[in-house]
């Protein structure tokens, strides 16, 4: 999405790339920034963001209980996020927040729950849909069995006559 299309909403997008990637990209709006920073009395550019990436695999996800996690450092411009070498076969969702001295976090935008499939998965998922688009065969000796019109009539005689 272009910024401009996003810069008024608070959302976070998670889209799987590959079996170990995911790209991540979110928006904060202008209320949310203020809300903010009048919270922590600090200026946004100056408040310590973080992304806490959450493997919630197997699990209902209620915001605390999670598999494992990992903490990484934003900068404050920062709006995207390439994340590598994650394990294939997990489901991951990621939360952008703000992390305070003492380490708490506190989450302001969570993404949707992604799943790493393995990559042999992704090419027999590619391979079993590939017969969607294919081109449909027309067979030439079909469409002679049909008729361009339909005929209706009450007498069954007059029918019979017409076709002998």
């Amino acid at each position: 999405m272009a910024p401009n299309l996003i810069q008024n909403l608070n959302v976070c997008i998670a889209t799987q790339l590959d079996s170990s990637r995911i790209y991540v990209h979110w928006s904060f709006s202008e209320h949310i920034r203020e809300m903010v920073e009048s919270m922590f009395s600090t200026r946004w550019e100056e408040l310590n963001l973080a992304m806490c990436t959450y493997d919630i695999t197997g699990l209902h996800f209620n915001g605390h209980e999670s598999n494992r996690y990992y903490m990484k450092g934003l900068t404050p411009k920062q709006d995207f996020m390439f994340m590598n070498s994650l394990e294939s076969e997990r489901t991951y969702v990621i939360d952008i927040g703000i992390q305070d001295k003492e380490g708490s976090f506190f989450s302001l935008l969570r993404s949707n729950p992604v799943y790493l499939m393995k990559e042999q998965h992704e090419q027999v998922k590619v391979t079993s849909l590939g017969w969607m688009y294919e081109p449909v065969k027309v067979h030439q000796g079909v469409q002679n069995e049909f008729s361009t019109y339909s005929l209706y009539s009450n007498d069954l005689e007059q029918v019979k006559k017409q076709y002998e």
